[in-house]
């Protein structure tokens, strides 16, 4: 390995007994040795800590280290602080590489040697099957300067690139769908936001985004996303509605300048964002069979959380660019029909569980 790795790889860990070695063995099995593998044990109360160490002391390429449980946010920080490669790459302690994707990588970052950050595919893999992610259309997708708004866009409202460009840019949210040059996040301070437990991948993006001069996307599938029935995603959440909060705000944060000036493409987005806000409001809590409340308690909440500022902001603008059901909803939350509302929640919460089935 030379002195300063051509990759870094942070791998936050906690309590992954089950699938920590074939991460690790994803990496080390690449024929393409030229990185180094920073693995944060946060906290771990299962055999975590013990995998680590074993794989450390077999190889000097691996660093560990040892930290209190504050969250994936706070351990990805932590191994960014240490990191020295040329190249920054991340891996959730569940899933895995592809064999050849280093070397891939390292073509790509070649091709495209002016790039601040390269995006890949995805395969989803279930305990039962796998399956490709659909594919980033078309299959180089190289923004610079102003062009890259798009993809800041996409952060916020997939759907948006699709239907005005007809661009499918892939998980344009996951840091672990890309390769990022070290120094476009050293330089520019960025780091994630620890107070934010879900859409903390998206809003580093985007600052990433904010600053990167060019970046490229590629079709090629290089890793392995694990996906679980019981992901935090999936389950039942009354905090959800804080988590949203704290989510939307992060984001309006960042592009508050152009709702303020007006800019349609960021108002339709930041309304596609609450949408996803408001679903998620429904599917982890009030319509969960987990949640005890009545039906007049339901609407009590939902009714106070539509009157706050950010969603009076965002659902202020052009709905037809909403996807349908989510428009549907949203129309009724901005005229106040709550009956409709917790209606068409219902069935998009049913459809989107025959659809993961």
């Amino acid at each position: 390995m030379s002195q300063q790795p051509f990759f870094s790889i942070i791998v936050p860990c906690y309590n992954v007994e089950k699938y920590l070695s074939y991460a690790i063995d994803s990496i080390l099995n690449q024929p393409f040795s030229d990185w180094e593998l920073i693995l944060i044990n946060d906290g771990s109360t299962d055999d975590t800590k013990n995998i680590i160490e074993s794989y450390a002391h077999k190889d000097a390429r691996i660093k560990v280290i040892h930290k209190p449980n504050e969250g994936v946010s706070t351990a990805r920080n932590t191994g960014m602080d240490i990191a020295i490669g040329k190249w920054i790459l991340f891996l959730d302690s569940d899933d895995w590489f592809e064999k050849n994707a280093f070397k891939n990588l390292e073509v790509l970052i070649e091709q495209y040697h002016d790039a601040d950050i390269i995006g890949f595919n995805h395969f989803y893999n279930s305990e039962k099957r796998e399956w490709k992610r659909e594919s980033i259309i078309p299959n180089r997708i190289i923004r610079t300067g102003n062009e890259i708004k798009y993809f800041k866009l996409d952060t916020l409202f997939p759907y948006y690139d699709k239907k005005m460009n007809d661009i499918s840019t892939g998980a344009i949210r996951g840091v672990w769908g890309k390769v990022f040059k070290r120094e476009l996040i050293k330089d520019n301070h960025i780091q994630f936001e620890t107070n934010i437990k879900i859409g903390e991948d998206a809003i580093f993006c985007l600052d990433t985004f904010n600053a990167a001069k060019k970046i490229v996307l590629c079709n090629e599938y290089l890793i392995h996303y694990r996906v679980f029935q019981e992901s935090t995603m999936n389950k039942y959440n009354p905090a959800i509605l804080h988590i949203n909060e704290q989510s939307l705000n992060g984001y309006y944060q960042r592009i508050k300048g152009f709702l303020i000036s007006g800019d349609k493409d960021y108002k339709i987005c930041f309304c596609g964002m609450a949408a996803e806000c408001l679903f998620r409001s429904f599917r982890l809590y009030l319509l969960h069979p987990n949640c005890t409340l009545s039906f007049s308690e339901k609407k009590s909440i939902i009714r106070k959380m539509l009157q706050t500022e950010l969603y009076q902001i965002a659902f202020d603008c052009d709905l037809s660019y909403l996807p349908k059901g989510k428009r549907e909803m949203v129309y009724c939350a901005k005229h106040e029909m709550l009956n409709m509302l917790f209606a068409f929640a219902y069935v998009s919460c049913v459809i989107v569980d025959f659809l993961r089935k």
